[in-house]
């Protein structure tokens, strides 16, 4: 039964993740009464065709919410994306979550992040050996699991690249790699909860740290896991989720 004080929630996913990743997350969510609705990034789905720029992509993704305040949860590079969201559009979002989100992907010389060198090599295989480069990539948000096989397995078959999008996957992935949410952070005014796993191979476990000193309004847990937390652990996300939206409730 729908949760009838609970506002919608919206989950956004990933670089180069469809749609039916999140669908663990939402029907864990959807079990206890929320009303979830998920989408991938723009231009692997969808008819976007505008350019890959934040102000671009940010209209298109707030045409995605409902007119109702909603509770935005992104994983990844979809955190970013919504911290964007809720700092431009704070009618629209009443709660942010975000998971294994780093706000600075790359590393710069005052926050942790990817090596910009590894991400530069990164970038050039997806360039010029995408399946190759793109099932590595699988294998990273898997890495840090007790259940690596079994995750792998199941990413593997959900999350199929497609070279025909090629050139989205190039785009996407280089504003990823310049994105610095961090002002989009200090500027929302609702509730936000960041969480991260401690095994990330994607992003490095102290940035919750650095997320808990730079934002102490908001907060921050820390789970024992891999990227793909909400497959690794998500009866703990979940209630994690639960517990942030509605702390009057077992």
């Amino acid at each position: 039964m729908t949760k009838l004080n609970a506002s919608p929630v919206v989950l956004l996913g990933g670089w180069g993740m469809p749609q039916r990743v999140l669908n663990p997350l939402a029907e864990v969510l959807t079990d206890v009464g929320y009303s979830v609705s998920c989408h991938s990034l723009s231009g692997l789905e969808s008819d976007f065709a505008g350019a890959w720029d934040w102000s671009t992509l940010q209209s298109h993704l707030v045409d995605l919410l409902p007119e109702q305040p909603c509770t935005l949860i992104g994983w990844s590079f979809g955190g970013a994306l919504a911290s964007g969201l809720a700092a431009k559009y704070p009618d629209r979002v009443s709660h942010l979550i975000t998971l294994a989100s780093n706000p600075c992907f790359v590393a710069r010389a005052d926050w942790p992040g990817m090596d910009p060198e590894v991400f530069g090599m990164f970038l050039e295989g997806i360039e010029e050996d995408f399946s190759a480069t793109f099932q590595r990539f699988l294998r990273l948000n898997c890495l840090g699991s007790d259940q690596l096989r079994a995750l792998l397995r199941g990413l593997t078959a959900q999350a199929k690249g497609k070279p025909d999008k090629h050139e989205i996957y190039i785009r996407s992935l280089r504003l990823l790699g310049d994105s610095d949410a961090r002002s989009f952070l200090q500027e929302i005014a609702c509730s936000a909860l960041h969480i991260f796993a401690k095994r990330d191979a994607l992003v490095p476990s102290r940035v919750s740290s650095h997320v808990q000193d730079r934002f102490p309004h908001h907060q921050v847990e820390a789970l024992d896991g891999c990227h793909l937390i909400f497959w690794d652990q998500p009866d703990y996300v979940a209630s994690l989720i639960h517990a942030f939206l509605d702390p009057q409730q077992p």
